[in-house]
């Protein structure tokens, strides 16, 4: 039996406050004890007679189960035997500590509450994300995400351009669907098999006369690289016989990016071009090249969507434009309204383009703006729509360098340059995952002491290497896991989560 303990009686009440320990109750006491009590209260108000018949049962009051005690005050009004009331109360407990507390102290739960220094707050209008909110908003993740699977890998691998390409970030790297790792060492292309414990191999080497390496694109076609130099120089290999197989020259090239057989190129003052390699030979490709020409500025990256039909591309001026291949003319009207039309428009110059792999029209746009800022959007890209199609924005304190969704959960990471200055919680050089479509931030990881230039992830969709050239270094990390297999003939097929 519990002790009371004596407390001063207020005028016309006697009263009096014991410890107790909660009592545990099994699955069918618990069942039945819901059906008689549905709606625990902290405070029950027995002044009004009105509300005596929805009062809940008070020997019963809300308390804190993980801690087990449970502090009651028992006060009797000084009325006549009939009209006694009972006023029962947990002191010193809002609802909101018990709810934190109980989240607080949930094992099972699959995030820590400081285990995110810098999450996103969100807002209204196109649901702009920065800065910090509550980590207990977050959902449940899987044991594949990058929260718990992203780790340095043991792979280091020396990676060599020249000093003025390195502080502009350029940083020839790709990783073919064969998963051979190619990139460049001054102007000498070289490879290695991520598949086996092969060394390292070199595929070629770039005449002085040609420029400096700039760029490297796998083909869809295993074997096939596309090399690209500072002077417009471009040069197919055939990987496994390290054979040249075509060869032209163009405008300069600022991007590049296969869609099957056919190479995208971007270059100076917005020019597209469409290069089909099944022509041949390399003068009557080059006659038969399709162009478009509506930026006005340097394109910086291009994206083919995985299904070959939608092209997205972002210049120096900050413009993204989203293309259809199956629709002549112009490129496709999606955007937000800004002066009566519909613009993809960034603050400073897009540097990066993402299509997301599980949702058709989801495509995500970065930029790197001359505030060493960042802006991470999200586009629903359906010319039909007359709203706009800007969905959500994450603003970043840092440049952002590559974007890339998760194939196996739904998860986007970045990789960060230049940071701003005296920013609280700095993203510089930093790897970043936030989870879609919340935005929150799952982790932040710094991935060195200068820039991360460029990205590329493996064809299983687990791994990344990350290019640093100011470091002279490719550094391979684990990112994410694959699902398990399962019979998915009970389900209709596996879903993301």
């Amino acid at each position: 039996m519990a002790m009371p303990f004596r407390v001063p009686d207020l005028p016309g009440t006697s009263a009096s406050v014991s410890l107790k320990r909660t009592r545990s109750f099994s699955e069918d006491e618990e069942e039945q004890s819901r059906r008689h009590r549905p709606f625990p209260a902290l405070f029950t108000n027995t002044s009004a007679s009105a509300n005596k018949s929805r009062r809940p049962n008070l020997e019963r009051s809300l308390s804190i189960s993980d801690i087990g005690l449970e502090v009651t005050a028992s006060i009797s009004a000084a009325r006549s035997p009939s009209t006694t009331t009972t006023l029962s109360r947990t002191r010193s407990l809002t609802r909101e500590d018990i709810v934190f507390e109980r989240v607080r102290r949930n094992s099972s739960a699959s995030f820590s509450l400081d285990s995110t220094p810098y999450q996103p707050r969100l807002s209204q209008s196109a649901h702009t994300s920065r800065s910090s909110s509550p980590a207990i908003l977050l959902p449940s993740l899987p044991n594949i995400s990058a929260k718990f699977q992203l780790k340095p890998d043991r792979v280091l691998i020396d990676f060599n351009v020249s000093a003025e390409d390195a502080q502009a970030g350029v940083a020839p790297v790709c990783w073919s669907s064969k998963n051979f790792l190619i990139f460049g060492r001054g102007n000498r292309v070289h490879y290695k098999n991520m598949s086996s414990t092969e060394d390292i191999s070199q595929l070629c080497k770039i005449r002085g006369s040609h420029g400096n390496l700039r760029l490297i694109e796998s083909a869809p076609d295993p074997n096939t690289i596309a090399l690209c130099t500072s002077k417009g120089h471009i040069q197919l290999y055939d990987l496994p016989t390290k054979t040249l197989t075509a060869t032209w020259q163009t405008k300069d090239v600022t991007a590049m990016q296969w869609n099957g057989p056919v190479l995208t190129v971007g270059g100076q003052r917005g020019v597209i071009r469409h290069f089909d390699t099944r022509i041949q030979p390399s003068a009557k490709m080059k006659e038969q090249t399709r162009k478009v020409t509506r930026h006005q500025a340097n394109i910086t990256c291009l994206a083919w969507h995985t299904e070959g039909k939608l092209m997205a591309s972002g210049d120096e001026g900050g413009l993204s434009l989203v293309w259809d291949s199956r629709k002549p003319g112009g490129p496709m009207d999606v955007g937000e309204t800004i002066q009566r039309r519909k613009k993809m428009q960034h603050d400073g110059p897009v540097s990066a383009l993402a299509w997301c792999p599980w949702s058709d029209k989801l495509l995500a746009s970065g930029d790197s703006s001359g505030t060493q800022t960042g802006t991470i959007r999200f586009w629903d890209v359906k010319d039909s729509s007359t709203a706009s199609n800007l969905t959500r924005q994450i603003n970043m304190d840092a440049h952002i360098t590559s974007l890339h969704f998760s194939e196996h959960t739904k998860e986007i990471l970045s990789t960060h340059g230049v940071g701003k200055s005296g920013a609280q919680t700095s993203v510089e050089n930093n790897v970043v995952v936030h989870y879609y479509p919340t935005l929150h931030q799952i982790l932040s990881r710094k991935a060195g002491e200068k820039i991360v230039a460029c990205s590329a992830v493996s064809p299983n969709g687990q791994r990344i290497v990350l290019g640093l050239p100011e470091e002279g270094k490719l550094k391979v990390w684990d990112v994410w896991a694959k699902p398990r297999s399962f019979d998915t003939s009970r389900f209709g097929g596996p879903t993301i989560r």
